[in-house]
């Protein structure tokens, strides 16, 4: 007889002569109800037959013995089809019998959510029934700590980006419209004194000009770029844009459903889109890319991948020689917690793998 506060387990592991050992019966409660960790145990369809007193606090169910996991932990739609797909974590576990790492989000009962590191696990019964445990960590605060170090690290590159922009301008804008300006002051002596405009020298003037409004442009772009809209509508709409500019063939893939992201990501994932397709059509010499970007169910991730027919490069001498584009984007994937990898070799192209975590 099971009650609110107390659930026996009548459950019986098989054992195999590889692992002879087993655990005390007098032990077996005392695991449960005084480990830290949250466990909860399903039969083969996932419906609930144990939850440990961790378990029990971290969700705030006192009892969801015979309901569906992923009603009680509401990581599923509460429609059939949902429960039963085969993106469900639990069922992927059971049918491959191998354990199952992953994080997701999960509402308690009190409404509140709370990221959870789960690991599910394959248990064979000696009742020749297959069951299935789910151990649950809370790991909120230490997602919060990771994201607060994340805000620190972007903050610390924000200023970073600045101090190298005033550089760049210093070094380039500035310098250029120095010389106009002292070139015009020339220009207009000449004419003062009666001689005739120098008809190239006046058409480099407008050149250095033209080239620094554009790169001043850019540069008042870069510090106030903010993604305004959802990420997948922002690549869509800029993968058009970009197609129409550069007469490539662009495919553009989405798989998952979208979730909410901080503006930072999204914004910080825009840009790493942008210098990918920058490189392609400085470098790559491609007639066709392909960009995927995919919400990962589940695991909080996000992976964007762009790739290209192109000529390829090699990507140890890239990495040897400090290449700065590259550099810059991989600082921009680990400041969000992310990576990025890339594959690519002479004559087949490049394919770059970026990973960040969506929260």
């Amino acid at each position: 007889m099971m009650t609110e506060s107390t659930q026996e387990m009548k459950i019986h592991v098989s054992q195999s002569a590889d692992h002879p050992s087993r655990l005390p019966s007098f032990l077996s409660e005392a695991l449960f109800n005084h480990a830290a960790d949250g466990f909860v145990l399903m039969d083969a369809q996932r419906s609930i037959i144990y939850m440990n007193p961790a378990a029990i606090e971290l969700t705030g169910y006192s009892n969801g013995c015979g309901v569906h996991c992923g009603l009680l932990f509401q990581c599923h739609s509460d429609t059939d089809a949902a429960l039963h797909q085969e993106r469900c974590f639990g069922k992927h576990a059971l049918l491959t019998e191998k354990p199952l790492d992953t994080e997701m989000n999960l509402v308690t009962k009190s409404g509140e959510t709370v990221t959870v590191a789960v690991t599910y696990s394959h248990i064979p019964a000696q009742d020749g029934n297959n069951y299935l445990l789910m151990s649950i960590r809370n790991i909120s605060d230490r997602k919060r700590l990771d994201k607060e170090r994340r805000q620190k690290d972007a903050l610390h590159y924000t200023l970073q980006e600045r101090e190298r922009l005033a550089r760049d301008l210093h070094d380039g804008v500035v310098q250029d419209i120095a010389y106009a300006n002292m070139q015009m002051k020339v220009l207009l002596e000449e004419i003062a004194s009666g001689k005739p405009a120098d008809p190239s020298l006046l058409l480099r003037l407008s050149k250095v000009l033209d080239e620094s409004y554009l790169e001043l442009r850019q540069a008042l772009y870069d510090l106030t770029f903010r993604v305004k809209e959802d990420l997948p509508s922002y690549v869509r709409n800029y993968l058009q844009e970009y197609e129409a500019r550069n007469g490539l063939q662009v495919h553009f893939e989405m798989t998952g459903k979208p979730v909410e992201l901080d503006a930072d990501i999204s914004s910080q994932l825009a840009k790493l889109l942008q210098e990918a397709l920058a490189n392609i059509r400085k470098h790559a010499k491609a007639d066709r890319v392909s960009v995927t970007l995919s919400y990962l169910p589940g695991a909080q991730t996000i992976r964007l991948i762009i790739s290209d027919n192109g000529r390829g490069f090699d990507v140890q001498a890239q990495v040897q020689s400090g290449h700065y584009g590259m550099q810059t984007m991989r600082e921009r994937c680990r400041l969000l917690g992310g990576s990025l990898a890339v594959e690519s070799s002479l004559g087949n192209g490049t394919s770059l793998h970026i990973e960040v975590p969506s929260v």
